[in-house]
């Protein structure tokens, strides 16, 4: 395997190409949410305007009909969430899969504010209920939908297999590598990987081995770009931890992939 070197990149990396796809399906949602919001304003205060607006008509009742099955929904949604993040406990270059899918990987509709998003809709919502505006309760209603749907999305990406999540992981981290951020962040991200390989690596194949050697050595690299006494502590730390880790693992297995992998 080549290794991929991070710093002749200065172009889109890998892991926001893979991103553009999800983005555009956020970017359709945030669409769809600014049309039903002026829609449902357009409805209820159309008596403000010269022109007559068509709508039909929405009872009291079919409105706390809405408002019952919102709370439903919401209420379903959330606990999905909670259900799907504290069950699904594997991780990959020490990044959790269920907050890479949940959190890292979306740009404007992390599943923390689709949550609180849902919560305000549902706040809005009984709010305009007791207002009266039936008509924005039922295009706020559409709203809920809208988020439900982008989250149920990324929920489904979490059954799509390891092998492609630890394949945007890794473009993840390598997407990280390259940008400007202070040196505790980017430490941070070389510590959890390091975790993750030393509870792994008697298990590792030849093939994940070498991957694992790649993205850290790269990482190594990274952390040489910031040329202060801190980052050579930090580089110094991190190499005898995998050291460590490595002299003292005692399958013979293991011991033999670090020796064929120093050839």
């Amino acid at each position: 395997m080549n290794k991929l070197h991070i710093k002749q990149k200065r172009n889109f990396s890998p892991w926001q190409k893979n991103r553009f796809c999800s983005m555009a399906y956020e970017i359709i949602a945030v669409i769809a949410i600014i049309l039903f919001i002026s829609i449902g304003l357009l409805w209820q205060f159309s008596s403000v305007f010269a022109f007559k607006v068509p709508r039909p008509d929405i009872s009291k009742d079919f409105a706390l009909v809405i408002l019952q099955i919102q709370v439903t929904v919401d209420t379903l949604t959330i606990s999905i969430i909670a259900l799907m993040s504290g069950n699904i406990s594997d991780s990959n270059m020490g990044i959790p899969l269920s907050d890479y899918y949940l959190n890292i990987r979306p740009c404007i509709f992390k599943q923390k504010r689709i949550i609180l998003g849902s919560l305000f809709l549902l706040a809005a919502n009984t709010g305009g209920y007791t207002a009266g505006w039936y008509y924005i309760i039922f295009w706020v209603f559409a709203i809920t939908l809208v988020l439900v749907s982008v989250s149920v999305n990324e929920i489904y990406l979490l059954f799509r297999g390891k092998t492609v999540a630890e394949y945007e992981i890794k473009d993840n981290i390598f997407h990280v590598l390259q940008k400007e951020m202070v040196f505790s962040q980017k430490f941070n991200v070389c510590q959890a990987f390091l975790n993750d390989w030393k509870s792994i690596a008697p298990s590792h194949s030849k093939e994940d081995f070498i991957l694992y050697e790649t993205v850290f050595l790269d990482e190594i690299s990274a952390l040489l770009d910031y040329k202060t006494p801190e980052s050579l502590n930090g580089i110094k730390e991190l190499c005898k931890n995998i050291e460590y880790c490595f002299f003292k693992c005692r399958k013979k297995r293991c011991q033999r992939k670090w020796y064929y992998s120093s050839e």
